[in-house]
């Protein structure tokens, strides 16, 4: 997945412990126990895709700043939109639903 000039990795792999998805912008790497369920692994994919869209491709500075609702949705919006305007095959993936 990619963000303008930042390509990210989704990488399956497990967890040594609760963990079912994480974001490593050191690494640009999105990382998924593989081990969920589907229909769990696709919330979390959106999940890490919104962590990339809030920070548009790199950790924010400022982990202890406390947003509204209004000013986190603001502030994701553009980004996300970027990010699936980019990224059709994960909207597609997204998209789908468990038989």
């Amino acid at each position: 997945m990619r963000i303008g000039d930042t390509q990210f990795r989704v990488e399956m792999q497990p967890f040594p412990d609760t963990y079912v998805g994480m974001t490593h912008f050191s690494t640009h790497t999105v990382q998924i126990d593989p081990n969920s369920q589907s229909d769990e692994r696709r919330r979390v994919y959106l999940h890490e895709l919104m962590h990339v869209a809030w920070h548009e491709g790199s950790a924010s500075p400022d982990k202890s700043r406390k947003y509204t609702e209004e000013e986190a949705i603001q502030a994701l919006t553009p980004g996300l939109l970027k990010m699936l305007a980019e990224n059709p095959q994960a909207v597609q993936y997204l998209s789908q639903t468990s038989k």
